[in-house]
């Protein structure tokens, strides 16, 4: 077998992560960077899913490195946005998604991203208008879907918040985030038969979700103790 180029393993690698596989995706990302160190493309593959794994130390200083050679490179700045956003540092992550956008207007992930950190910083308006427009680019990304969901519920939407967070399972029935957050949701408003159902529906997507169980069991709890409340034995 012949050598591998670094665009060989780079596909591997992207080909990994498209099977959930994120180890080999990280194995294979390594060895383009190792095999030439001064390729972005691996510099950026190897931050991005060494952060999206625990090591955000690591992913950052890969995506730091690839911003002092390319200062205008739009998905670094993303990837630099996003790793900010993991250490809660809104702020500056929303700084990074916007010079993104500037390079790029159909960054989908930067919109979806910058939504999210808006959210955190209490910008509501802005929050949704962003993560209708990371939708609008991909209609099937569930976890735009469940963040839309989240900014709507806060600013009050609640039934429009219910709707885009049924949309993120209903993409995708193995998400369990939605089915907890559509069972709080219901729970919160009174209706903890619908979201007993809800539990049991992600149950059947994810048999083995300790915490779908786990608020299936606090249910059972509420409802002892309001049947309890009314006299019930």
């Amino acid at each position: 077998m012949g050598m591998q180029t670094i665009d060989d393993l780079l596909e591997k690698g992207r080909e990994a992560i498209r099977k959930n596989d994120g180890k080999k995706g990280a194995d294979y990302f390594r060895q383009a960077y190792e095999a030439d160190p001064n390729s972005i493309d691996a510099m950026l593959e190897l931050g991005r899913i060494s952060a999206a794994m625990g090591n955000l130390k690591e992913g950052q200083k890969l995506i730091d490195l690839a911003l002092q050679i390319q200062q205008d490179h739009a998905f670094a700045h993303m990837l630099k946005g996003i790793t900010l956003n993991l250490e809660k540092k809104y702020g500056e992550s929303i700084v990074h998604f916007q010079r993104a956008l500037q390079m790029d207007p159909n960054l989908q992930m930067a919109y979806a991203n910058m939504g999210m950190a808006q959210r955190e910083m209490g910008d509501l308006i802005e929050s949704e208008a962003n993560l209708k427009k990371a939708i609008e680019l991909n209609p099937d990304d569930y976890e735009a879907h469940y963040a839309l969901g989240f900014t709507l519920s806060v600013a009050g939407k609640v039934e429009a918040g219910i709707m885009e967070t049924l949309e993120s399972i209903r993409i995708n029935p193995l998400f369990m985030p939605g089915y907890l957050a559509l069972g709080a949701m219901y729970t919160a408003g009174g209706r903890t038969d619908v979201a007993e159902t809800i539990y049991h529906e992600g149950l059947r997507h994810n048999p083995d979700a300790t915490p779908i169980r786990e608020r299936l069991h606090q249910l059972s709890n509420i409802k002892k103790d309001f049947a309890t409340a009314n006299g019930d034995r």
